[in-house]
C-alpha cells in the first residue's frame, strides 16, 4: 500500500507525563502537568507536491484511555473491561471486523480473537485467533498462532529484532534507537508489531494501525522499549525507516520526519498536545 493511500492510517493513542521547570523562589508545586495527544496532523511531501490532510482528533475517557479514534472516516471503538478489550472497526457493511482480546492478571493481552463477516461470509467467524508470550522481564517475547511464531529479542531494556514466521518466512526486523528516553510516541509506524507483515492481511481492516498503537502505547502488549526508536530496518524486504524528532523547550516531541518508501520523499507527523 502506498503512502498516498495509508498516510492517514499513522495514528496514536498515549499519555506523556511532562515535568515544568521551577523557578528556586517559587514554592515546589508537588503536582505536575499531565498532558495528552489531542490531535494529530500527518501529511506526504514529495517534490512540490504534498498532501493537506486534516488533523484527526481522539477522544479519552476519565482514565486516560483511548476510547475513540481516529475521530472522521474509519472510527475505532475500544471498550475496557477487567479480563479483555474489545475493539470495533467501522468498516462499511457488510465489511465487519471486531476483535476481542483477552488479558492476563497483569493486563497485558495474551489472546485474541478476530471474528469477522465478509462479503462471502453468511455468519460472523472466526479469522484469527493468536496468542501471546511474555518473559521474565515483562516484554512480548512470542506471538504463536498455528504452532508458529514471531519472536522478539532484546538488549538493555530496548527491542532489539523480531523473526515473523507466521505465515512464511517474512525475515528479521532490526531495530536502532537515540540515546532520549523514548516518549512512545503514539504513532503506528514507530510501534512494532505494525511492522510484522504477516498480521496484516485479510480479514485486517485498514484502519487497524491505529489500534496497534493505542494498545501498545498503553502497555497491554507488555513493556515498551526505553529509548527512542530511530531506525526500523527488514533487510528480506529492503524495507527501511528514519525517524527525525523536533522537541519544543519542555522537550515534548512536537514534530516527527519520516522517511522510509521510495513513493514519496518523506512524512510529517505534527502533535497537538492539551493539558489534562
Amino acid at each position: 500500500m502506498s503512502y498516498f493511500s495509508k498516510f492517514s492510517l499513522f495514528l496514536f493513542a498515549t499519555l506523556f507525563t511532562l515535568s515544568c521547570k521551577k523557578d528556586d523562589k517559587q514554592t515546589e508545586d508537588p503536582k505536575q502537568p499531565v498532558y495528552e495527544v489531542a490531535g494529530v496532523t500527518s501529511n506526504w511531501f514529495k517534490g512540490d507536491r504534498r498532501s493537506n490532510a486534516a488533523e484527526s482528533k481522539i477522544t479519552y475517557d476519565k482514565e486516560g484511555r483511548i476510547v475513540l479514534g481516529p475521530l472522521g472516516t474509519g472510527v475505532i471503538s475500544f471498550e475496557y473491561y477487567s479480563d479483555k478489550i474489545t475493539v470495533k472497526y467501522s468498516n462499511p457493511a457488510p465489511n465487519t471486523v471486531t476483535d476481542y482480546f483477552t488479558l492476563d492478571e497483569k493486563g497485558r493481552i495474551k489472546s485474541l480473537v478476530r471474528k469477522a463477516l465478509m462479503p462471502w461470509d453468511i455468519a460472523m467467524k472466526d479469522y484469527v485467533i493468536q496468542g501471546f508470550e511474555y518473559n521474565s522481564d515483562g516484554f512480548l517475547s512470542a506471538i504463536v498462532e498455528d504452532g508458529k511464531k514471531v519472536e522478539f529479542t532484546y538488549s538493555n531494556g530496548n527491542l532489539m529484532s523480531f523473526n515473523d514466521k507466521l505465515k512464511g518466512d517474512n525475515g528479521t526486523t532490526n531495530f536502532v534507537y537515540t540515546d532520549a528516553v523514548s516518549q512512545h510516541l503514539p504513532l503506528a509506524v514507530t510501534v512494532p508489531i505494525y511492522h510484522i507483515n504477516s498480521l496484516h492481511r485479510t480479514p485486517t481492516p485498514i484502519n487497524v494501525p491505529f489500534a496497534m498503537a493505542v494498545l501498545y502505547n498503553g502497555g497491554y502488549y507488555g513493556r515498551v522499549s526505553k529509548n527512542q526508536v530511530s531506525e526500523i530496518n527488514t533487510p528480506l524486504t529492503s524495507t527501511s525507516y528514519r525517524f527525525i524528532y523536533t522537541k519544543d523547550d519542555n522537550g515534548h516531541i512536537v514534530k516527527m520526519k519520516e522517511t522510509g518508501d521510495t513513493s514519496i520523499d518523506y512524512m510529517e507527523h505534527t502533535f497537538r498536545y492539551v493539558e489534562k
